[in-house]
């Protein structure tokens, strides 16, 4: 009988997983309990992954399934990037799809969670110049991108249609 990829492997905890050898909650959301209704839906959903393993095709089935899934959700976060709007929140929604089935998804999941809280506690310390500073550089950059993507489009045919 097959033995799972990632048997035999220790697990790597998850960020919003509460830590059992703390004795206080590390997030507020974690001082409030789940409620029935959300509790059982990830039991429902845990004993349906736990199904599937099981079952050699249904694993096969799986990951398959959470690495299509998950490419698609990234490539339209890697098409969005330019754009304004949330792309880079749904690239890390597509790493957290991969991270359902992926040991390296979720060791990355976790890398961009702990660098993303360590540049707000740093963004945080900053007085209010320093981040009005940050923002317009960043408004900055997003405009370049934009004017960019826009000259590289349509630029010529306005170049041509002012020419005439």
């Amino acid at each position: 009988m097959p033995v799972h990829p990632t048997a035999g492997k220790p697990r790597v905890p998850m960020p919003d997983e509460p830590d059992p050898t703390r004795s206080t909650p590390t997030k507020p959301s974690q001082a409030e309990p789940d409620t029935p209704d959300e509790q059982a839906s990830r039991t429902r959903l845990r004993h349906l992954l736990a199904r599937l393993r099981a079952h050699p095709t249904g694993r096969i089935l799986l990951r398959a399934g959470v690495g299509i899934a998950g490419a698609v959700v990234v490539i339209v976060g890697i098409i969005l990037l330019p754009l304004p709007g949330p792309g880079w929140a749904i690239i890390f929604l597509g790493l957290a799809v991969w991270a359902i089935e992926f040991h390296w998804a979720r060791r990355l999941l976790l890398y961009a969670k702990t660098r993303l809280l360590q540049w707000r506690a740093w963004y945080a310390r900053r007085s209010w110049p320093a981040r009005i500073a940050v923002g317009a550089g960043t408004a900055v950059v997003v405009l370049a991108i934009v004017g960019l993507a826009l000259w590289l489009s349509a630029g010529p045919l306005i170049w041509r249609t002012l020419r005439n």
